[in-house]
């Protein structure tokens, strides 16, 4: 009975073991999305290991270039010029073989923002001006182009800010081209003032 005893308890003793040997969680994290040909990070959180144990990271993506970290909990990524998704799976080795081991997590990757002109005289006619040098510029009147536009206002202060916008959301409207087309930031202090015009192109 004591024998039988020392085994179940043998027994026990080396599952809690191997229970402790695992992580009670893997978790990958990233931005939700990402601009072309800029870098980002995958990092992986792991819990429920003790500190004492050696465990490795084995990193892979679906698209782009790990450019550093392989081997470590945070990895690098270069998604290269084009829009697209990229997943990024680790396993981790050194844990025993019911461990969970692997976690993964994707970002969506946008088109960098290209940009079209920059106008440093502020004025209705010069918006207008360069509001529809933008359009024929960008070709944002072709259906068949999927893009956004991007401006970014630099201004002394609000009220700049504010006057300019209203002239730039006027010169679109008057070349048919509607608000949610187009977004528009206030970029910051800037003087004299300046507007910077971009196109985003669409990933889907």
């Amino acid at each position: 009975m004591k024998q039988l005893f020392l085994v179940i308890s043998c027994a026990f003793l080396l599952l809690h073991v191997q229970a402790q040997n695992c992580p009670t969680s893997i978790t990958v994290t990233a931005p939700s999305e990402a601009i072309a040909n800029t870098t980002f990070q995958f990092i992986v959180q792991v819990k429920g290991l003790s500190s004492s144990s050696d465990i490795s990271y084995n990193w892979s993506i679906s698209y782009g270039t790990i450019v550093s970290g392989q081997g470590t909990p945070v990895i690098t990524v270069d998604p290269g010029k084009e829009a697209g998704s990229c997943t990024a799976t680790l396993e981790l080795g050194g844990l025993p073989n019911s461990c969970n081991r692997t976690a993964s997590s994707t970002t969506d990757i946008k088109w960098a923002p290209e940009k079209i002109l920059t106008t440093n005289v502020i004025s209705n006619k010069a918006i207008q001006d360069a509001v529809k040098s933008f359009i024929d510029k960008s070709g944002f009147k072709d259906v068949a182009i999927l893009q956004d536009g991007l401006i970014n206002i630099y201004a002394a202060n609000t009220q700049e800010f504010n006057k300019i916008k209203t002239m730039i959301d006027k010169a679109f409207e008057s070349n048919l081209i509607l608000s949610y087309q187009y977004t528009i930031v206030n970029t910051g202090i800037k003087k004299p003032a300046s507007v910077e015009m971009f196109r985003t192109k669409k990933s889907y």
